[in-house]
């Protein structure tokens, strides 16, 4: 019978296929060409591309952090605890943005046009906060607001104080801050996504022009604009300002953007509410 069959030319079935391990990859079927028993690919089995291989490799830049470095996580949890509540609880603001100056102080010279206003502007609401006899009133950013807003109007207005116990007003002077931290916020998520060799120029020229560049004038848009050619690539601007090593500033900095995106929202729900926005 079997001799019958070879002579009529009828083939055995061809071999099964079978399983390889290629290398520890994903497994592929394989078969065996009949003419020459070289091993074939599966016909449903697509090859694997170089692009199937790549995984995400940790950055090859570390530097010693600074120990007076801008920290992340102050910044943070200051924030995370100035919105527990539907308040915005002054003190802890104060707080975070005290590390935040000390961001625009390691930057240098390029952002002394926002680090001197936030050092000032800070000192007037610390001032309003810490008073013993008003104090109470600006225990969050809405009874603030509350206070000032049912006061005369002059407290309102900016202008030389008239004696040595006036304090400039307190909603005016945090509106400061207040349009600041949007342009931090922008700066911050665009460090995130960024590259480590790229320019922090281009991504703080964006977020100034998304931010705090619609409240200034002509001169001062484009002395900020040119003196942020001055900045260096992202690596090179951690290596000068933080207090994190490299490796934990992607997860720092993405928790810290977090904790401020609420307080900057309640705070401008804030602002819409009292009428407050168009403070001169």
């Amino acid at each position: 019978m079997d001799n019958a069959q070879e002579r009529r030319g009828t083939k055995s079935s061809p071999p099964l296929p079978t399983r390889s391990s290629n290398n520890g990859n994903e497994a592929r079927l394989t078969g065996v060409d009949e003419t020459d028993g070289t091993l074939l690919s599966h016909p449903h089995q697509r090859s694997l591309s170089e692009n199937d291989l790549e995984v995400d490799q940790p950055s090859k830049y570390h530097f010693q952090p600074r120990d007076d470095g801008f920290d992340m996580l102050i910044v943070g949890r200051n924030f995370e605890r100035c919105i527990e509540s539907d308040e915005i609880d002054m003190g802890h603001y104060i707080l975070a943005y005290r590390e935040l100056e000390r961001l625009f102080e390691l930057m240098g010279s390029v952002f002394s046009f926002v680090g001197d206003d936030v050092k000032d502007k800070l000192s007037i609401l610390e001032k309003h906060h810490k008073c013993p006899i008003r104090g109470l009133n600006y225990i969050t950013v809405k009874s603030m607001m509350e206070f000032e807003t049912a006061a005369p109007k002059e407290r309102l207005e900016p202008g030389r104080p008239t004696n040595k116990t006036t304090i400039p007003s307190g909603s005016r002077t945090l509106l400061r801050l207040h349009r600041a931290l949007d342009f931090i916020v922008l700066l911050m998520k665009g460090l995130i996504d960024a590259k480590d060799e790229d320019p922090v120029s281009t991504i703080a020229q964006e977020a100034y022009k998304q931010s705090l560049s619609k409240y200034h004038g002509w001169i001062v848009r484009n002395a900020a604009h040119l003196a942020m050619y001055a900045l260096p690539s992202k690596v090179g601007l951690m290596e000068k300002i933080s207090k994190h090593s490299y490796s934990d500033i992607g997860e720092y900095a993405s928790r810290m953007t977090a904790s401020m995106d609420p307080v900057y929202k309640r705070t401008d729900e804030l602002y819409t509410e009292y009428k407050l926005h168009e403070l001169p």
